[in-house]
């Protein structure tokens, strides 16, 4: 009989995580003179790459876009309007740490990620607007996984991705406004460690 796999349903080494799910999505934004609010549901992809520090806490670089499909524009002064053939993407980049709790296979991860906020018209990719400037946004995530092979997990996760992040330019009032952003999913997990 072979000598059991050393890394047999261990985090440990190499790790790979990909999530694909869907949820809500709001950003808002206020003046003095007006509020608005761009909100809808959507999907979202998560990839994170690195490897463990010790058994069970994993050091990786993430990139999270989260989407709302032809989300609703709420305005205070213009009221609601539906925006057609244009989506809202929420952008993430930057490093996390995940831990693993054993045997169990739940994990805890978190990440801080440079972030952004645009429009983008469908099947037109050239075609996208900033809504703001990068900021900084952070990512929170609490999955359960079962092991599918010695270092296949799949499972399940549930994700807030939250930031709060610069305006483009200014209002119409000359004062510079600051979108509060949120993503939460429901997301279908793969990993391998």
């Amino acid at each position: 009989m072979p000598p059991p796999d050393p890394g047999h349903e261990r985090h440990d080494g190499f790790y790979l995580r990909m999530m694909f799910g869907g949820g809500y999505r709001k950003a808002s934004a206020s003046t003095s003179t007006d509020e608005v609010t761009i909100s809808g549901t959507g999907p979202a992809l998560t990839f994170a790459i690195g490897g463990a520090l010790v058994d069970n806490v994993v050091i990786f670089g993430q990139l999270t876009i989260a989407s709302a499909l032809e989300p609703q524009l709420r305005s205070s002064t213009q009221g609601t309007t539906t925006l057609n053939n244009t989506d809202t993407d929420l952008f993430g980049i930057g490093v996390g740490l995940a831990y693993y709790v054993m045997p169990v296979n739940v994990y805890i991860s978190g990440a801080l990620l440079m972030s952004q906020l645009e429009l983008s018209e469908h099947g037109n990719s050239d075609n996208s607007a900033d809504l703001t400037d990068e900021g900084l946004g952070v990512d929170l995530t609490v999955g359960k996984e079962w092991w599918v092979s010695s270092n296949w997990g799949l499972g399940i996760a549930a994700q807030l991705f939250f930031a709060r992040l610069p305006g483009v330019g200014t209002s119409t009032t000359g004062e510079r406004v600051h979108w509060n952003t949120v993503a939460t999913t429901l997301a279908f997990s793969a990993t391998f460690n």
